[in-house]
């Protein structure tokens, strides 16, 4: 067990993260998948996502993430950068760049997941990704009055 007052030492890991969208009536859902690690966070909910790599920039790493984990091909520039945010974890520290993509018909053959209303994601959410789920419904009302994300 690693005594928490080295914590500080720990090094922080840039992860780009994808919150897959798409509105099904008036509702908005996104996707999500299980996290599949022997560590703490095993099956716990998250959004695609991983590490970014040396000379990568973090829509670059989200668009390979996508791909890697969910199977749907998308260009970087297909992504909105939404928020930036540092979490501590018990066991790593982590900087998480979250993107948005709007999944629309071309997007099609996702796998390894589901489509939950976010509104009404289950409390298995990852802690770092609940706040950005609270931001983005508040973010996509504002959206909505102002004619954008429909």
């Amino acid at each position: 067990m690693v005594d928490s007052s080295y914590s500080k030492y720990m090094s922080v890991k840039l992860v780009s993260v994808i919150i897959p969208l798409r509105k099904q009536g008036l509702k908005w859902e996104a996707w999500v998948q299980s996290r599949q690690e022997s560590g703490i966070l095993d099956g716990m909910l998250e959004f695609p996502g991983g590490k970014i790599e040396q000379g990568e920039s973090s829509f670059q790493a989200a668009a390979r993430e996508l791909l890697e984990e969910v199977s749907v091909e998308v260009s970087p520039n297909d992504l909105t950068l939404f928020q930036v945010t540092k979490h501590d974890y018990a066991d790593r520290k982590v900087c998480l760049y979250f993107h948005l993509l709007k999944a629309d018909s071309e997007h099609n053959g996702w796998n390894r997941g589901q489509w939950c209303e976010l509104d009404a994601i289950p409390n298995k959410l990852l802690a770092a990704n609940q706040p950005i789920v609270e931001n983005l419904v508040k973010y996509l009302a504002e959206e909505a009055q102002l004619g954008e994300w429909k």
